[in-house]
């Protein structure tokens, strides 16, 4: 997910997740015209902590690519990597290689999905390999009422990922339910066939019903409140259990919502 470079759009919004057994790492970069956010949390098997926050306006370096530096986190994307390192590299590195890219609409502008990134996450000098998803959007001009639930996640042996929202932006509704399969093959419902309880998701996909259940596990909330917005952000690491007609699977994922004014 080369460029363009961040933070110069009304609204643009970056975020990686990680996943390596029991262990899940999460970053959200958030910017609009009022509001700078930036926030990496990591769960170790027992419990979420918050690693990173920044509310100021990161630095963006040179060139047409996302490439962050200061502000104690640095990102480098190109076309095919990226490389993620907080407070130095001796405390969290995490470098992730692209095998799918998706886009499509979101109502507003074309939104990116990177599902089934590999990669290696180190923390604290230990080394873990894993899964990574990434997502991206820009909204010029973005509405100022907003709301949405969103799930993705890695489901362990099977090899799957999972990703799926259901969200209003501005008076535009928008649901999707994905999985991507090891060999690279996609399943979706159609949009009118998803849906998002508070601990569940449902769809319907070639026929089989399809269920997403949430154990959670810890949370991670921020307020991004400014003159212009009032939203709150809620990430919940979560134990998946999913069901896709007659097969079960189990996996880790992260459960998102988001409810407020957007500006």
């Amino acid at each position: 997910m080369a460029g363009p470079p961040f933070g110069f759009s009304d609204h643009d919004s970056l975020q990686y997740h990680f996943f390596s057994g029991e262990l899940v790492f999460g970053l959200r970069l958030f910017q609009t015209k009022t509001l700078n956010h930036a926030s990496a949390w990591f769960y170790d098997g027992n419990k979420v902590t918050e690693i990173y926050r920044e509310e100021t306006k990161l630095k963006q370096g040179s060139g047409d690519n996302i490439n962050i530096k200061g502000n104690g986190l640095e990102l480098e994307v190109d076309n095919e990597s990226t490389l993620i390192s907080l407070n130095g590299s001796d405390f969290l590195a995490l470098k992730l290689n692209k095998k799918t890219e998706l886009k499509w609409p979101d109502t507003i502008s074309t939104v990116i999905h990177q599902p089934d990134l590999t990669g290696e996450l180190t923390i604290r000098g230990q080394r873990h390999a894993g899964v990574g998803y990434c997502k991206r959007y820009t909204w010029s001009p973005a509405p100022h009422y907003w709301g949405y639930r969103f799930i993705q996640g890695n489901l362990g042996d099977a090899e799957m990922n999972i990703w799926t929202a259901e969200a209003t932006f501005g008076s535009s509704k928008y649901d999707y339910f994905k999985i991507i399969e090891a060999n690279g093959n996609i399943l979706e419902s159609e949009p009118a066939t998803s849906c998002h309880r508070q601990d569940s998701a449902f769809a319907v996909i070639d026929g089989a019903q399809v269920s997403i259940t949430l154990d959670a596990l810890g949370d991670y909330s921020a307020l991004l409140q400014s003159s212009g917005m009032d939203s709150l952000l809620q990430q919940r690491c979560c134990r998946l259990s999913v069901r896709i007609g007659p097969h079960s699977y189990t996996g880790m994922g992260i459960n998102e919502t988001c409810y407020g004014t957007l500006g």
